[in-house]
């Protein structure tokens, strides 16, 4: 354990060792999780934050798990899209991915800070919901094309009759 303690202290307080930044960190979790190396993609992540990968060990390892599991059921990854980046002031950072399976889609999203050292994970979250909030999307796009239109929803059509 000690050893283990000396090793962390010592790669943190390093100069030798540049922190990558955000796109390297972000390129290396995709190149990855393309070549379905699912736990090396999480492990490069949570690399950033060492800190934080002791405190949540156990999740990050469930993580892994799971998104082997999951890989078992859903078939190979077909492609990654980055769904955008969101930032505050360049120093907050949360980005959102769509993986493709043969059958399913997985969104990752991670949440970046930068300090002086480099950009360090603050938190993850994935999930296969997406089909939900594209479904709640076009529901709200719909509603905002509608508004001013005049057009009334769910009234009859003229070619329906009414019923007597």
């Amino acid at each position: 354990m000690k050893l283990k303690i000396i090793l962390i202290s010592a790669l943190l307080t390093c100069p030798l060792f540049s922190e990558p930044d955000l796109k390297s960190i972000l390129n290396a979790f995709e190149r990855l999780l393309l070549a379905g190396d699912s736990e090396q993609a999480i492990n490069t992540v949570f690399a950033t934050n060492p800190v934080l990968a002791i405190d949540i060990r156990k999740d990050i390892e469930d993580t892994i798990i799971k998104l082997k599991e999951y890989e078992l059921t859903t078939g190979k990854i077909n492609r990654i899209i980055d769904l955008g980046q969101t930032s505050i002031a360049d120093t907050f950072t949360q980005q959102s991915y769509l993986v493709i399976y043969d059958y399913d889609l997985l969104r990752f999203e991670f949440q970046f800070f930068r300090t002086n050292s480099g950009w360090k994970i603050l938190g993850y979250h994935y999930d296969t919901e997406i089909g939900e909030t594209l479904r709640l999307s076009a529901r709200r796009n719909i509603m905002a094309d509608l508004k001013g239109t005049g057009r009334v929803l769910l009234a009859p059509s003229p070619e329906t009759p009414t019923p007597h």
